[in-house]
């Protein structure tokens, strides 16, 4: 899918780069984000960290418990990854949650709301989703979902550690 400022581009191994996982991890790496992202899992302290770690995101990216389905998000002017979507808890037809992370150089410009508005018609008109869903416990965060269209279900006190909002973004297939 194109807008005016960025592509999705659906992520498949065997036919992207072998070494997107890396690419996307150092994306990630760089920015310092691994606790925002990665906020559901537990961190564990030790010499070297392993949160985060190489190894810790392909678990993520491919975990076999929950399969998250990955668009990646292409500056059009320069062809550069500015970011990723991901879908998983996956129900065909149903539902799926819905989560996004961009490049710190490209946050507060129109490409992040463009990814998540094309993120959400990829999801309802393609994977014919009526629901979609997201968790966040970042309040910046459910303020641009909403700015996108998704609406408060409810806030839930100290789910897996913070206080989180849960939102959803609906469509009628009828």
């Amino acid at each position: 899918m194109q807008g005016k400022y960025v592509t999705l581009w659906i992520y498949s191994r065997g036919e992207a780069a072998r070494d997107l996982p890396w690419q996307l991890w150092r994306m990630v790496e760089d920015a310092g984000d691994w606790r925002r992202l990665l906020w559901t899992d537990p961190y564990d302290e030790t010499r070297v960290p392993r949160f985060g770690d190489l190894t810790h995101w392909v678990g993520f990216m491919h975990g076999g418990d929950d399969p998250k389905q990955f668009l990646l998000v292409a500056d059009n002017e320069t062809g550069d990854i500015a970011g990723f979507i991901w879908f998983n808890r996956v129900r065909m037809k149903e539902s799926a949650y819905g989560s996004i992370w961009m490049a710190p150089k490209y946050r507060g410009k129109p490409h992040v709301r463009e990814a998540g508005v094309l993120g959400l018609r990829w999801a309802h008109e393609i994977m014919e989703w009526p629901t979609v869903y997201t968790i966040t416990p970042h309040p910046d965060v459910r303020n641009f979902d909403r700015r996108i269209g998704f609406e408060d279900v409810a806030f839930v006190p100290k789910l897996c550690g913070p206080d989180v909002w849960l939102l959803k973004h609906e469509v009628s297939h009828g």
